[in-house]
């Protein structure tokens, strides 16, 4: 196993694999850092899980002719199986959070020249499309996320944000990017999340929490990748599959921070209004009736303003915000379903249940077993 034990991401990967281990058999591993690879030369086994196939591993793989598991997020070695997170999903996520949080002008960071940038941004804009959410975002792009290029992107993208519109939510392919866009910003005398909100990938907790302000993220399962390395690899030294496979990670949603904590005015101070409430009380059962109370409104012009600037209903942004909750919670914690229900705002389990097969496609049991993080 060739898997970097020193950064967060690796070591998550490493536990994530350490429970299928638990589950599944134990095996005689042998763990190697990635600038020692040159040992694998005198080295013969039956399986390889590498974050990288290139150089010496790609070359003990053909050489033994045993099945072997990739889990770099760029290299595609024909005929090598991989875990991969879904990139799609990824820009998918993010732009959601960002509508739902009331921005119609939305931007992305992303590196050129590179496939998963380009997942990722498809992702970014069918959201848009799906939502009716605005114009299709615009796409900074930058030469390389490596924190080296990244420098040297400090004036350009300067530059940029001194001429994007404010009360644009922008997306960062990765929290590096993010950590960079934050620090550029309040060089410029940009107040983040008022001005810009931002929203990075990858949810790394130290660089998110690190950040001024703290930044919201795209949470990725890196446990849930080594899980499912060890499955992959077990099925191919079993026999059970041929030829390379492709294991697709969803997102587990946004964890959100400082960086976007703020409803953007859309240009109605009514439906601003009320979608401030919704965002802070859905959870805790709040119904039309009590928004329409409190702003002193009728059902027929909140209803009307809300198809006019949200493009939908004010029930239909309740059943959103809290859908995204509950995928949260299935996906995070062993919460029996009716306490799921009390805390996303339903006063019964099976109309939760019923609501959430309707907005997700899937009952919250399945998506449990889906999507929950390894514990």
């Amino acid at each position: 196993m060739v898997v970097g034990t020193t950064s967060e991401s690796g070591r998550q990967i490493l536990a994530g694999f350490r429970r299928y281990l638990e589950t599944n058999g134990r095996w005689q591993i042998r763990l190697i850092e990635p600038e020692g690879v040159g040992v694998l030369h005198e080295w013969e086994g039956d399986g390889v899980i590498s974050q990288s196939m290139e150089g010496v591993v790609g070359d003990v793989v053909k050489k033994l002719r045993i099945p072997a598991v990739n889990l770099s997020e760029v290299e595609k070695i024909r005929g090598v199986s991989r875990v991969e997170y879904d990139y799609l999903g990824m820009g998918r996520e993010a732009a959601e959070h960002l509508i739902g949080r009331g921005f119609e002008r939305l931007a992305f960071v992303g590196p050129t020249e590179s496939d998963e940038a380009e997942d990722y941004y498809r992702g970014f804009c069918m959201a848009v499309e799906i939502r009716r959410a605005g114009a299709r975002p615009i796409w900074h792009k930058i030469a390389g996320i490596e924190n080296g290029v990244l420098e040297a992107e400090r004036e350009g993208m300067g530059e940029w944000l001194r001429q994007l519109d404010r009360s644009t939510g922008v997306a960062t392919f990765t929290d590096g990017v993010g950590r960079l866009l934050l620090d550029v910003a309040a060089c410029e005398g940009i107040d983040v999340p008022e001005e810009v909100a931002v929203v990075g990938t990858g949810d790394d907790a130290l660089i998110c929490q690190l950040c001024t302000p703290t930044l919201s993220s795209v949470s990725i399962d890196r446990e849930r990748k080594g899980f499912e390395a060890g499955m992959l690899l077990s099925r191919l030294m079993k026999g059970e599959c041929r030829g390379s496979k492709v294991e697709r990670l969803e997102p587990l949603g946004v964890l959100e921070r400082e960086s976007t904590s703020v409803t953007a005015d859309c240009g109605d101070e009514v439906v601003t209004a009320a979608v401030k409430i919704i965002q802070r009380e859905a959870c805790d059962g709040v119904t039309v009736s009590e928004i329409l109370d409190e702003l002193c409104v009728s059902r027929s012009l909140l209803e009307r303003r809300f198809a006019k600037y949200r493009g939908h209903s004010p029930q239909a942004e309740i059943r959103q915000v809290r859908t995204k909750h509950m995928k949260h919670l299935l996906a995070t914690t062993d919460l029996p379903l009716s306490e799921v229900a009390s805390q996303s705002g339903y006063v019964h389990q099976e109309y939760m249940s019923v609501v959430f097969k309707r907005e997700v496609g899937e009952t919250p049991g399945a998506y449990r077993r889906q999507h929950r993080r390894l514990a």
